[in-house]
């Protein structure tokens, strides 16, 4: 074999390798995202798959993978959707237990220099055939205010992607898994009222 074939198949081989390393090197920096996400567990873990990212809000369908307690992450439970940007999380739960069932429905403007929320809650309702709508505020201060490192599972190249806006609206709500979860941060005044 010609000497020169070789080194050029050595140097082809070795620029493969680099290209798959910075691939590789590319791909793990994007395997994990950072999150707000209303919930008092920092030690709660999430994955989330990409769903859109549109006009500087991205939606995602999350999933709490792990939690302190044992029923804060419900097996088989659907994906939460959370649509969030620069400065805000929205986010819409429904719950059903027996008679009374509640659709809460929370939005923060998120000021993460401060590491601050200002959220607020309108919690619908229905308890015994008795319907009630209330709306509260509060503010997420400190170790209150929590960005979660989430296992990016699908969608990471839609991250670039300014330019396909879905007009479903689907972005502004959330299908939360069961109150295990919802009781771990302030939705769980929905039991309450």
């Amino acid at each position: 074999m010609f000497p020169e074939i070789k080194m050029i198949g050595n140097l082809i081989g070795m620029i493969g390798i680099y290209l798959t390393g910075l691939l590789a090197t590319g791909a793990a920096a994007q395997s994990t995202l950072q999150l707000f996400i209303e919930n008092l567990d920092p030690n709660t873990h999430w994955a989330a798959s990409v769903i859109e990212n549109c006009n500087g809000t991205t939606t995602y369908a999350a999933v709490c993978t792990s939690a302190a307690f044992n029923d804060a992450c419900s097996a088989g439970a659907p994906p939460i959707t959370i649509t969030e940007g620069p400065s805000v999380f929205i986010a819409t739960t429904e719950a059903i237990y027996s008679e009374t069932s509640a659709t809460i429905t929370e939005s923060c403007d998120l000021h993460t220099a401060e590491t601050s929320a200002q959220c607020y809650q309108t919690i619908a309702e229905s308890n015994y055939g008795r319907d009630n709508v209330k709306t509260i505020s509060f503010n997420l201060t400190g170790t209150a205010y929590y960005q979660y490192d989430v296992e990016a599972t699908a969608g990471v190249n839609k991250l670039g992607d300014e330019g396909s806006c879905s007009t479903s609206g689907a972005g502004s709500t959330i299908s939360m898994f069961g109150l295990g979860a919802i009781a771990l941060g302030t939705l769980g005044l929905a039991i309450v009222l």
